[in-house]
């Protein structure tokens, strides 16, 4: 819209159900076109001017009379960039006037990135679509605040604090910036944008993945299982790296229940920048995700303005883990009773739960006791990754006999004593509590679905949960003790692989 014309301007709120009290970004077509605007230009404003326009950098200065109230919400500084794109430039020149131009989405939403994604939000709204194609960059400009004494970095974005630092200690001047969620805004920072008013907000819940490599693949494993178990659509925004992990479970539990978006390579971040709006729809709109999971990345260069978009988006969400001394809220999941229940417990001195995982066969006295003790092994030979419980339990066991001595036999020639084993029955309780039941076969899956098929979700074969078509767990009971032994090396192999995946570590 006309950045002059008040009543012009009124249309953007009204289009997008944006709050008035939100400023907005005046785009002019050469650096000459922001004098009338401001009432001056600094010399560091005009060196990053000459060193970035065209380009994604807004500044913020001074305003002059000559900007009506409705593009600064009444405030005194005017936000001014010189976009690079050539039908940016052009469109802005034909008009004759600076153009005031906020992302084209409805206000709060992911940003639009592609004329599909306008039409999503805006059809009906505007009067004409310039279609130019996908944007490049994919996130919005970086917006620094010169109007005071500091130079302030109030949102990153395509120019990086790096290079705009090079340009400000000519002039001996350092930088500021501090990372704001919503929760975390100031009433004092109100006037600089992207700091009032929720941004970037998918419809589907958002949490992130923090700490290295392995942590991140770690958590977003641990909150995958649990999640599928509660009946949640989960969705995993992953780096290429990252993503070949995660395809075993998607694998297991279906495209239903877990799904994969990949942003990007770790070493390619404009890449995962210039997805990031798009995957974040996707997920919400065409995925139809109850949660998503997001990786993060480093913070130098754009890798910043991708945390402060992911950050923005989540509210400042972050995945509890066992090693911090403070937690905030995880994700609701509802049971299939449709009770709910936290994912993190992380208040009042609760712990975040172990991931509790429920063996299951016939009569509880062999294979599943066996599964059992194997995992709780192979787990602790991985250096127990993250907490978790391992039990078990038999869909026509009898309550109180202990495992057979062939069982307990093979089980002490691997270092592992199962003689205190008491069988039980698979009780209600049982698939309630598990966030992952794995039967030793096909047919005690069905017995499973066929009584607790409100449960459905977290039910599945030990040849599911590995993908490999390795086929039911034979019941050796009866059969003598290399029947047993060629059983427990059998689990042996699988649940080590199950670990190892469940961990994030290569198999």
């Amino acid at each position: 819209a006309n950045g002059l014309d008040p009543s012009a301007v009124a249309k953007i709120f009204e289009a997008k159900g944006r709050p008035q009290d939100n400023p907005l970004i005046l785009h002019v077509s050469s650096p000459e076109s922001v004098e009338p605007l401001v009432g001056e230009i600094p010399p560091e404003a005009k060196r990053l001017m000459d060193t970035f326009w065209p380009g994604p950098l807004t500044l913020i200065l001074p305003k002059s009379d000559a900007v009506p109230s409705i593009i600064t919400a009444g405030l005194p500084t005017v936000a001014v960039r010189m976009p690079d794109h050539p039908v940016a430039q052009m469109l802005i020149q034909a008009c004759g006037v600076p153009l005031a131009a906020p992302s084209a989405n409805l206000s709060g939403k992911p940003s639009a990135t592609s004329a599909e994604d306008v039409l999503a939000d805006l059809n009906g709204k505007v009067d004409i679509l310039l279609d130019a194609g996908p944007t490049e960059i994919g996130i919005e400009s970086t917006v620094i605040d010169l109007s005071g004494d500091v130079p302030y970095v109030v949102r990153p974005g395509g120019v990086s604090l790096e290079d705009i630092q090079k340009v400000l200690e000519e002039f001996g001047k350092k930088v500021s910036y501090e990372e704001r969620t919503q929760e975390k805004a100031e009433p004092s920072l109100s006037h600089l944008p992207s700091v009032k008013y929720k941004h970037y907000v998918p419809e589907a819940e958002l949490y992130l993945a923090t700490g290295d490599v392995l942590e991140q693949r770690q958590k977003i494993i641990f909150y995958s299982v649990r999640g599928v178990g509660s009946g949640r659509k989960i969705v995993i925004l992953a780096s290429e790296e990252n993503a070949p992990y995660y395809q075993p479970f998607q694998q297991a539990f279906g495209p239903d229940l877990l799904e994969i978006v990949i942003l990007g390579s770790r070493q390619n971040l404009p890449q995962v920048a210039a997805r990031l709006y798009s995957s974040l729809r996707r997920s919400s709109e065409e995925l139809n995700a109850d949660i998503i999971l997001a990786e993060t990345f480093c913070l130098e260069g754009i890798g910043l303005a991708i945390w402060n978009r992911l950050e923005m988006a989540s509210g400042g969400n972050f995945l509890p883990w066992f090693d911090s001394d403070s937690y905030k809220h995880g994700p609701d999941l509802s049971e299939g009773k449709g009770d709910k229940m936290s994912i993190s417990q992380p208040i009042d001195g609760q712990t975040l739960k172990p991931l509790t995982v429920l063996m299951v066969c016939s009569g509880n006295t062999c294979r599943s006791p066996m599964a059992e003790a194997l995992l709780k092994k192979v787990w602790e030979d991985l250096g127990a990754p993250y907490p978790i419980e391992v039990r078990s339990a038999g869909v026509s066991a009898m309550p109180g006999f202990p495992a057979s001595w062939e069982a307990v036999e093979v089980m002490a020639r691997k270092g592992i004593d199962i003689s205190a084993h008491i069988s039980r029955p698979v009780e209600y309780e049982d698939i309630e509590n598990a966030d992952l039941v794995i039967t030793m076969t096909e047919a005690h899956k069905s017995m499973l679905l066929f009584g607790y098929p409100e449960f459905a979700t977290k039910i599945y074969t030990l040849s599911e949960m590995l993908g490999e078509f390795w086929g039911d767990v034979i019941d050796p009971f009866g059969q003598g003790l290399e029947a047993y032994e060629r059983t427990a090396d059998f689990l042996e192999d699988s649940l080590r692989v199950l670990a190892k995946r469940l961990a994030g570590l290569d198999v």
